[in-house]
């Protein structure tokens, strides 16, 4: 139990650096919030700070400067500089894993080969660094197939002739990936369920099924933009898997002399009443973040500390969420602000949109996410569609979230 204000930093950007922003500020034991990239988004209620993600070092010192209680990183960059040891080395709580611990996370050959290990439901795959073996490869594969580089997820592709994946490989190894891994292309929306673990006991927070955008010649995977939660079609026996598959991840870990504390992240994909382990995360993705956090009715803030002073298993056996859906569309801004009127200015839009009676106005390929709550989807879903609708700028975004999964 906490029993004085506490300060907060926040290490990373985008939407779920929104969502625990708005999570954690409602929060009476919360004093300040502070976050790293003021270009992550606007609000009257958070303080920013310009300190670069990889600068654990003046990352620490403005830590100790100003009293902050608790950090959590959800940057890549600042996780891959080790700052969770650093931190803990210097007596400070942060609530994320340490480097090591997320080489299986960073590393998708590293990943895939773990998850073949432990006997999770995966696609076939295979893991090349040179393009001879790769031509023997597809000349017996079935198409498509999904080829992706080992650290880089921007470069993604969907091959469905063994010319175009010959391509895409080849690309790849050129542009100095050490390792590419071909796989089978299952075909649908990956959910992914959310965990949250000290290292040694694990429990599920809620699933999200991400919507995701191809372009035109199928090819390049874009992801995070839209979710609804929780996914219904996960069955007691799937939710039991999955979390048998978490431990058996987190003990992996372990084994290896590191332990991992953090939010875990499990994507899989439904086909033919089973399901296949496609990815891991080392926290929420921005698209899933606003809707899960949004189905936590204990105190996440408790739940952080209970995970870095070892409680955890101790004072919780389940986590304790509400029963309504969540549905977030991102929407991409084409409003051309050298013509027309001024963008609208909102510090609290990004987090809690409420555009009823004004007109809303963003600059140019700005992005933002709206996420409604309702005791149905469908209900969620029509909260979420007519607030976009009466956003008066030009923006794109996907418009069949929250739709019966059976049209996905």
């Amino acid at each position: 139990m906490l029993y004085e204000k506490i300060n907060i930093l926040i290490i990373g950007n985008g939407f779920k650096v929104e969502a625990l922003a708005k999570k954690f500020r409602t929060n009476p034991n919360v004093e300040k919030i502070y976050i790293t990239n003021y270009n992550s988004f606007e609000s009257n209620f958070c303080n920013y700070i310009d300190i670069r993600e990889n600068d654990i070092t003046g990352l620490l010192k403005f830590a100790i400067e100003n009293n902050v209680n608790l950090t959590i990183p959800v940057s890549e960059v600042a996780i891959k500089n080790d700052i969770v040891s650093f931190f803990e080395a210097n007596g400070q709580n942060i609530f994320g894993p340490v480097k090591h611990a997320c080489s299986i996370l960073f590393n998708k050959a590293i990943q895939k080969k773990l998850l073949y290990r432990i006997k999770a439901p995966i696609p076939k795959f295979a893991i090349f660094n040179k393009m001879q073996p790769v031509r023997e490869y597809l000349k017996t594969s079935v198409f498509p197939v999904r080829i992706f580089g080992n650290e880089n997820e921007s470069q993604n592709y969907i091959c469905t002739t063994e010319s175009k994946a010959l391509n895409c490989a080849e690309k790849l190894i050129n542009s100095g990936e050490t390792d590419i891994i071909i796989q089978d292309y299952i075909f649908g929306l990956p959910t992914t369920t959310y965990f949250i673990t000290d290292g040694y006991s694990i429990l599920p927070i809620n699933s999200a099924l991400n919507y995701i955008f191809k372009s035109d010649d199928n090819a390049v995977i874009s992801k995070d933009i839209g979710s609804y939660s929780p996914d219904y079609r996960i069955t007691n026996s799937i939710n039991e898997n999955l979390l048998q598959i978490g431990q058996n991840i987190i003990s992996s870990i372990n084994s290896r002399g590191n332990s991992y504390m953090g939010i875990l992240g499990i994507e899989f994909i439904f086909t033919n009443n089973n399901f296949y382990v496609t990815n891991l995360t080392n926290f929420m993705k921005d698209s899933d973040a606003h809707a899960i956090l949004n189905s936590v009715e204990d105190d996440l803030l408790k739940m952080f500390y209970s995970c870095i002073n070892g409680f955890f298993a101790d004072e919780y056996s389940k986590i304790c969420t509400n029963n309504l859906y969540s549905v977030s569309v991102i929407a991409q801004s084409s409003y051309d602000n050298n013509k027309e009127e001024k963008p609208y200015e909102d510090d609290d839009f990004d987090i809690s949109p409420n555009t009823k009676n004004s007109r809303h106005i963003f600059n140019k390929n700005s992005s933002f996410m709206i996420t409604k709550s309702a005791s149905t989807l469908s209900h969620a879903r029509k909260l979420v569609y007519n607030e976009l609708s009466e956003i008066s700028t030009k923006f794109e975004y996907k418009k069949d979230i929250g739709l019966n999964s059976s049209r996905i």
